[in-house]
C-alpha cells in the first residue's frame, strides 16, 4: 500500500504537506510585524510552496500554519524559502509550523 502525504486542512485545499529544513521568526525592519520564514527542498520537480494558515472559528492556543506543496509551472528550483506575516495568525500561546512529519512550535 502506497502512503500519500497528508492533504492541506487550510485555503490550499489541493495541496499536500512537505518536510522542511528551518524555520524561523523573524522581526520586520519596522519593528512591528513578525514575520515567520521557512526553508527547505521539494520532495518532487513542478511544484510551488505555500505557507497556509489553518482557519479556525475562534483563536486557538496554536495556530497551525501549515507548509503545503501545489503543482507550479512557474517554479524551476527545488531548494525554497517563504515567508508570510504571522500578526493575524497567531494564537493565545503561539504558533505550529506544521510539515509532512515534523513540526516545530514557537511561543508568543
Amino acid at each position: 500500500m502506497v502512503s500519500n502525504p497528508p492533504r492541506s486542512h487550510t485555503g490550499a485545499p489541493n495541496a499536500r504537506l512537505i518536510d522542511f529544513d528551518e524555520a524561523v521568526i523573524k522581526t520586520g525592519p519596522m519593528g512591528s510585524t513578525r514575520f515567520l520564514r521557512v526553508r527547505g527542498t521539494l520532495p518532487d520537480d513542478g511544484l510551488g510552496v505555500k505557507l497556509a494558515p489553518r482557519i479556525y472559528a475562534t483563536k486557538p492556543d496554536y495556530w497551525v500554519i501549515e507548509v503545503a506543496a501545489q503543482i507550479s509551472r512557474d517554479v524551476t528550483e527545488r531548494a525554497f524559502e517563504v515567508s508570510i506575516p504571522i500578526d493575524g495568525v497567531t494564537g493565545t500561546k503561539g504558533i505550529i509550523v506544521r510539515g509532512h512529519t515534523h513540526e516545530v512550535q514557537f511561543e508568543n
